[in-house]
């Protein structure tokens, strides 16, 4: 009699541990599920995360020449007007012509704005390659590269003092300039430079 309730305690303990570990065990699955969920759940957030748009930028390249105190290729916001790029770039020269320039147009991307002096009458606005003359005569008004003094050259944009000393040399020795296009036997002077100027010369 007394041996069965020893065993029948023994057995009663030996339930309950059993009954605590298996609901241990239980509770710690259930935390892991639960922090697995947990990551998979910010993984997936993460993963499905809308990358924001790049910024999709607002600027424009024009290029300033003439009479201009600083001429050259400009980088500008696209809802600026002439007026502004010019005081931007330091402002008119004293002997600027602006009677034949809308200085309130807007800017336009590849856009060469051209300032005359008081000595000239033509304006030159160009586009991608498309010119705008604001003259009465723009044939007598354009840069005759066959005749053109040294400090006349250098007012066409991208030629500084070499190159027009070296158009100037080319016409001594090899003769006037046949077309427009014989200016890129000048070294230095090739397709994308005379894109440039192609609409303010002549021969």
């Amino acid at each position: 009699m007394y041996k069965r309730k020893i065993l029948y305690i023994i057995s009663v303990l030996v339930f309950f541990i059993v009954f605590f570990i298996s609901c241990a065990s239980t509770k710690d699955k259930a935390v892991y599920y639960k922090d697995e969920k947990n990551i998979t759940s910010e993984e997936i957030q993460s993963d499905t995360t809308i990358q924001p748009e790049e910024n999709i930028s607002d600027d424009v390249y024009i290029q300033l020449s003439g009479a201009v105190n600083n001429p050259g290729v400009y980088k500008v916001s696209c809802d600026k007007r002439i007026y502004e790029v010019i005081e931007d770039a330091g402002g008119l020269k004293e002997e600027a012509d602006t009677s034949k320039v809308n200085l309130t147009l807007p800017i336009e991307d590849k856009m060469l704005i051209y300032i005359p002096n008081v000595n000239e009458n033509e304006t030159v606005l160009t586009v991608e390659g498309s010119s705008i003359y604001d003259s009465q005569s723009t044939e007598t008004q354009l840069i005759n590269i066959n005749t053109a003094s040294k400090e006349e050259l250098k007012e066409l944009p991208g030629i500084g003092d070499s190159k027009a000393l070296a158009i100037v040399q080319y016409r001594q020795e090899n003769g006037n300039f046949t077309c427009i296009e014989d200016i890129m036997n000048i070294s230095g002077i090739k397709e994308g430079a005379f894109n440039k100027i192609k609409a303010l010369i002549t021969v």
